[in-house]
């Protein structure tokens, strides 16, 4: 997201608020100086409503950047907790069921063969 700084300044191109001319002894002058009021007024409720969204979008943005960094903080500690003995028994265990399927598929392989050799 990108936000833009915008110009609020009342004199120039920012909110266009001229000071009196003729210390508005004209309606002409008073008419003028309202509409100016409700230009910059307008403005400021149009950058007002841009500067809420955008601030709406980066903390939802921050707010999920620090849970996700939370969960992989967590997980990273989970990670090097773990007890060596327990997890080294959990890999023997897998090891020893995996040659016991081998074995077993071996059996069941030799099987079939034998009963082929009958015919």
């Amino acid at each position: 997201i990108t936000v833009k700084s915008q110009n609020l300044t009342t004199s120039g191109q920012g909110l266009r608020l001229d000071y009196a001319q003729n210390d508005w002894t004209d309606r002409a002058d008073i008419d003028k100086a309202v509409a100016s009021i409700d230009y910059a007024k307008q403005t400021l409720r149009s950058s007002s409503q841009t500067l809420s969204t955008n601030l709406n979008i980066i903390t939802t943005r921050e707010n999920f950047t620090k849970e996700f960094s939370d969960v992989l903080t967590e997980g990273a500690s989970k990670l090097t907790l773990a007890d060596q003995n327990e997890e080294g028994a959990n890999l023997l265990m897998l090891q020893t069921r995996q040659q016991l399927g081998t074995i077993a598929l071996s059996l069941a392989n030799q099987s079939q063969q034998s009963i082929l050799r009958l015919f």
